[in-house]
């Protein structure tokens, strides 16, 4: 018992002494990209199939794209 005392009193004598080998990190804040971009946000909706159809179809014929579809 007493070899373990003094094999853990050894250990921390030399954790107190030592250097940490690896490098400390920094930590620096995301920065934000400010463009002239306008925010998105999403929006879930359940509609019927024959209307999802109609606005592809449309979609189609405009040759827009479906976030300036009216």
């Amino acid at each position: 018992m007493t070899d373990y005392k003094n094999k853990l009193g050894n250990l921390a004598d030399r954790l107190k002494n030592e250097e940490p080998k690896t490098p400390i990190q920094e930590v620096n804040p995301v920065k934000n990209n400010i463009s002239g971009k306008e925010e998105e946000g999403q929006l879930n909706v359940w509609i019927p199939k024959t209307l999802l159809k109609k606005k592809k179809i449309t979609v189609l014929n405009k040759s827009c794209p479906k976030r300036k579809l009216p």
